[in-house]
């Protein structure tokens, strides 16, 4: 039996004070064929310790349905880590952060009405459920057991007064047998106002962590300095630059941690991607514009999205064996990379001709939104018919996040929640017309707490200037999970300003690491080979997809494209190298 003590400013293990050097590397956004060459990179980086987030909203996608299996399964991502010789720091949440859809809660707590992240009796009854499940995958692995696990976190970044929640938490993770230290992690002005006894202080943040440390260690005098997370990278949203955090100015703050003894762990060391529609978004309340993150959760990491080491990785590396000369690492793996070059888009299918192939319609006197569909990701079609004859006017009140709006089947207009408000579709329709609005989930808030009581998806209201609200709408959910159902005609001749769908092929002769890029898109998303790739935009910064090696095989694989605008060339292309398009400095 191992035992893990944190006391009197250190950190013991089986007695033995232990200097933690940690990356952050999230098993959800890895293919778990490629775990193992992920944490073989990380060790060769001068790291001992793996830590990873658990997302709530992918293990318990549908309520009191639990996955745990294939790249959720996190017993055996933490079992390849043990096997690597690192210790593990695991953060289950209940809530994540993590730029992810929803901070990691699951969308259909939203129709729960209950408050997120407090000790109200509805959502603790549902997050203690969520743990439970989690406890029956981690708890052999505890440290104190044989395995890897040498610390928890309770919650993430809490930034409320309900002290009451998180001494909860903690009675729970210590009523569950977890007996290895808890941990919570914040800034250190908001770890005064939420941190219970018994739960050891961290503090994230970005440079002189030293500085940090002191602050923190006027909060618990007698815990170890410890940077949980070290930012070395910055979120990255659609419409702007690639923000770069200096070589540098990372190589200087670990230069100080080795010096001084400060635990540390970097987030990210690797961000992987938000594969599918699970990136989550910021501002979009108050005066703040809405923005949505990136597919990639790159973030400038030592470790790149495709796991090739960069400047940053290499430089983190010379200063811990600077500090350990006696340390003895091997070179990180490097991932084979080819360029596949273009794939022809030979079919496609119209959208309003695909919906009937891809849902079912529901009918519904009002717009139900996305999670009353349980539609919790992606598209929803919502149709009603025009009450009026001639030029007329609708206002949506409560749209999220974007709508593409049609009269039957062509393209009117576009609303997205960051226009003015009071913005009206105007158009020109006859009685008993279709009128058919196309919402995008373009992903849900991913921090704050108020906020995320409110961040439901769906039309909203629809008010008519002549006969108010409509009503007697017929709803389509499109969460895009599977597209087998598809039939595509041939894409020859082929143009529409409209949403389609359009399918090539690409011949790979040996599978290996690649990058899609939708040249001549607008907006929209892509599958290789039944899997979701994630979402493009022609307003970069991303212009590429990262493929990685495991969803190819040798022969012809199968390209989807959902193209929401307009493509102006029938073709998508392959190359070796991703492209993060406009880059900036972020300002230290």
């Amino acid at each position: 039996m191992g035992s893990v003590v944190f006391s009197n400013r250190q950190i013991l293990i089986d007695g033995k004070a232990e200097h933690i050097r940690s990356g952050a590397m999230h098993y959800f956004r890895i293919r778990p064929e490629q775990w193992q060459m992920r944490i073989a990179a990380l060790k060769s980086c001068g790291l001992n310790t793996l830590e990873t987030y658990m997302p709530w909203n992918l293990h318990e996608k549908y309520e009191n349905s639990f996955d745990f299996q294939g790249g959720l399964d996190i017993a055996a991502y933490l079992r390849a880590a043990a096997e690597a010789g690192l210790y593990v720091i695991l953060r289950p949440g209940p809530y994540i952060c993590s730029e992810w859809d929803l901070g990691g809660l699951p969308a259909w707590l939203l129709t729960k009405k209950c408050r997120l992240r407090s000790s109200e009796k509805t959502f603790m009854s549902y997050a203690k459920r969520y743990l439970s499940e989690v406890f029956k995958q981690v708890c052999p692995l505890l440290y104190t057991g044989g395995g890897p696990i040498i610390a928890m976190q309770i919650e993430n970044e809490y930034i409320g007064n309900d002290l009451k929640y998180m001494e909860e938490l903690r009675d729970f993770f210590l009523a569950e047998n977890i007996d290895v230290p808890l941990m919570a992690s914040n800034s250190p002005g908001e770890l005064t106002c939420s941190l219970p006894e018994g739960v050891f202080a961290s503090v994230n943040g970005r440079n002189h962590p030293a500085a940090m440390c002191e602050t923190m260690k006027k909060i618990r005098p007698e815990d170890p300095p410890f940077v949980m997370e070290l930012w070395n990278g910055s979120g990255q949203y659609w419409d702007d630059d690639f923000i770069c955090h200096d070589a540098g100015a990372v190589a200087a703050d670990i230069r100080e941690m080795m010096k001084e003894k400060i635990n540390f762990n970097l987030y990210m060391f690797h961000g992987g991607t938000s594969f599918g529609f699970m990136n989550g978004s910021g501002g979009g309340f108050g005066s703040t514009p809405y923005q949505d993150l990136l597919t990639s959760y790159d973030v400038d990491s030592p470790l790149p999205e495709g796991g090739m080491p960069g400047e940053k990785y290499e430089a983190i590396r010379r200063e811990i064996l600077n500090a350990l000369p006696e340390l003895k690492l091997e070179a990180p793996p490097l991932p084979e990379r080819r360029a596949y070059g273009e794939i022809k888009l030979t079919g496609a299918v119209p959208f309003f001709e695909a919906v009937d192939m891809l849902s079912c319609e529901i009918p519904a006197e009002r717009a139900l939104s996305f999670e009353e569909l349980k539609c919790y990701y992606g598209f929803v079609l919502y149709r009603f018919e025009a009450e009026n004859d001639g030029v007329q006017s609708i206002s949506l009140n409560g749209m999220r996040d974007r709508v593409q709006f049609f009269v039957n089947g062509k393209y009117t207009g576009t609303l997205h929640r960051n226009d003015v408000p009071g913005k009206k579709l105007q158009f020109k329709a006859a009685r008993g017309d279709t009128l058919d609005f196309l919402v995008e989930n373009c992903g849900r808030l991913r921090n704050t707490i108020a906020e995320l009581q409110h961040e439901s998806r769906g039309l909203g209201i629809v008010t008519d200037n002549r006969t108010g609200e409509l009503r007697n709408c017929l709803c389509y959910p499109l969460p895009l999970d599977d597209l087998r159902n598809l039939e595509f005609g041939k894409s020859d001749g082929f143009t529409t300003n409209e949403p389609a769908f359009y399918r090539g092929y690409m011949e790979v002769d040996t599978p290996a690491d690649t990058f899609i890029r939708v040249p001549a898109g607008t907006r929209g998303a892509v599958w290789v080979n039944g899997f979701n790739l994630g979402r493009y935009r022609n307003s970069g910064p991303q212009y590429t997809l990262y493929v990685p090696a495991p969803l190819l095989k040798k022969g012809r694989n199968e390209i989807i494209v959902f193209e929401l605008e307009h493509l102006g060339m029938n073709m998508a292309w392959s190359q070796a190298v991703p492209d993060m398009g406009r880059k900036r400095d972020m300002i230290l």
